[in-house]
């Protein structure tokens, strides 16, 4: 009898035994695919920065060279012919037009606002005027990237516009605010000279609403580039 319950006993602790290794080997494999899922969320999260960067410096590589072959074009005086910017990647659909500077940051905007065109940097939106045209210029951004330092900017501060062609566009931020798109649509004014940079709010929300954080900045001067010669 007593034989028998050692048998049994020795039964029992075995299959315990074999229940908490076959417990610990699946709490393994939930703590690695936790990992695993951890890391690929961050490898999700870090991408986009990632890549708007890349995308600048690429599009800084363009933006150079047009303005190096504009300056010379001044120089010889052929400063009338137009100059764009070479595709930054050779399958960009779109190219630097304008770069923007600030106290923060500067950026190199788009000539594009397209969902794929703002994953690389600020884009014009469309049927906004060029600077110096005498409309407005309206520049969208992802608030997570490029356009998250438009939080920073105050009344007064200066911005500047510059073009290929090397003229420069200083603008005053006259008015911060933030609109409801849904019940409000962003019109682009032919006869105000001035910038509105436009970014969804808030700051810090992960789901896109329609809040958007509208910055706008009227024209004080501008400064042609001259060629020397």
């Amino acid at each position: 009898m007593l034989v028998l319950t050692v048998i049994r006993f020795h039964h029992v602790s075995k299959t315990l035994s074999n229940q908490q290794n076959g417990s610990l080997k699946v709490a393994k494999r939930c703590l690695w695919l936790t990992l695993l899922l951890m890391l690929m969320c961050g490898a999700q999260a870090a991408y986009m920065p990632i890549k708007g960067q890349l995308a600048q410096l690429l599009m800084m590589r363009s933006w150079q060279l047009a303005t190096t072959q504009a300056a010379s074009a001044a120089q010889s005086g052929n400063s009338g012919q137009p100059f764009k910017a070479e595709p930054p990647w050779p399958w960009a659909d779109t190219r630097p037009s304008l770069l923007l500077t600030t106290a923060e940051a500067s950026w190199l905007v788009m000539d594009q606002s397209h969902g794929e065109a703002l994953a690389f940097g600020p884009g014009m939106m469309a049927g906004s005027f060029a600077p110096g045209s005498g409309g407005e210029t309206v520049i969208a951004g992802h608030r997570d990237t490029h356009f998250k330092s438009l939080a920073q900017l105050q009344l007064g501060q200066q911005l500047t516009l510059t073009d290929v062609m090397g003229t420069r566009f200083y603008y005053r931020v006259s008015r911060i605010a933030i609109i409801d798109s849904s019940l409000y649509d962003l019109t682009v004014s032919p006869v105000q000279a001035r910038l509105l940079l436009v970014t969804c709010f808030p700051f810090d929300q992960v789901t896109q609403g329609p809040l958007r954080y509208v910055v706008e900045a009227d024209l004080i001067s501008q400064h042609e580039k001259r060629g020397e010669g």
